[in-house]
């Protein structure tokens, strides 16, 4: 088994990720696709977003997903779009759109011609501190009775960026999400102060990963090898002490294990007999905490 940095697994992992059985991302949709559902009000960004995975199951709501791979944020809807590295944050003021959607000033005529005949979609793209022509979008249609992803700027948005320096203005996002990425970053006091920064007053930041607890390696297989990925394991109370620190107000804290619910999954993945093995085991952590 050979041991890779985050970055190189995921671009590693990246063309066969959605098709791998995962229970703990069965865990986790079962415990919080309902409530993200409730609680989105405006603008979701989802950090470290991969293919879009909470993108297709918030589907009808704005969205924008950062990844710092371009290989799994190809794996989105709308591929063949150009993707490019959104630089990091913008600064100044904008036009007549609503103040936490303002966008940057253009900086030279090529944006303006990105710019031209995208109304007012390209204003958002500009408000994430992105160009239009940075972002890849996608728009599901309905077609003859089955729903096809048509590349569009509206409504969902994919960038590739740095979760601790995201393209996104303060306080765009009514819902911030993170799934399974605070655990790659060395500081979870620098991530949740850029995420309540990216979030406005009132909005919701809700972060889940693997267990601390658990006790397990994060692997996974490609070909015919198995690698883990380089991770921290932040204990609960260390990241709640951080989000206090930066000023968030915990909401909820939820731990979970397995339930019957993921046998499923664990069966297509071929490995039934780790469910056994893992009852009793806290699987999932999550935390809901709102930006005052």
């Amino acid at each position: 088994m050979t041991q890779l940095a985050a970055a190189e697994a995921y671009r590693l992992w990246a063309p066969e990720y959605d098709a791998t059985p995962n229970p703990l991302l069965a865990l986790e949709e079962r415990l919080l696709r309902d409530e993200l559902r409730r609680a989105v009000r405006g603008l979701v960004l989802d950090v470290g977003c991969g293919t879009g995975r909470w993108g297709r199951l918030l589907e009808g709501c704005r969205y924008f997903g950062v990844d710092r791979c371009a290989e799994m944020l190809r794996g989105n809807s709308g591929a063949g779009f150009s993707l490019r590295r959104a630089s990091a944050r913008q600064s100044g003021s904008g036009t007549e759109i609503p103040s936490r959607l303002k966008p940057a000033p253009l900086e030279s005529s090529s944006d303006l011609e990105a710019c031209s005949g995208m109304g007012q979609d390209a204003g958002v793209g500009h408000a994430l501190g992105c160009h239009p022509s940075e972002a890849r979008t996608s728009r599901r249609v309905k077609r003859g009775g089955r729903h096809e992803c048509l590349p569009h700027f509206a409504p969902s948005h994919f960038v590739a960026g740095n979760a601790l320096a995201l393209p996104v203005r303060d306080g765009a996002a009514a819902l911030t999400i993170s799934s399974f990425v605070l655990a790659y970053i060395d500081s979870p006091e620098a991530a949740l102060a850029e995420w309540a920064r990216v979030t406005r007053r009132g909005g919701m930041i809700v972060v889940s990963d693997m267990h601390p607890d658990a006790g397990w390696s994060r692997t996974f297989r490609s070909g015919d090898e198995v690698h883990e990925i380089e991770h921290h394991r932040h204990a609960a109370g260390a990241v709640l002490e951080a989000a206090a620190r930066v000023g968030l107000r915990l909401e909820r804290e939820i731990t979970a294990g397995f339930g019957e619910e993921e046998r499923p999954v664990f069966r297509a993945a071929g490995r039934e007999d780790l469910l056994e093995r893992a009852r009793g085991t806290p699987a999932l952590w999550a935390a809901f905490w709102i930006r005052p």
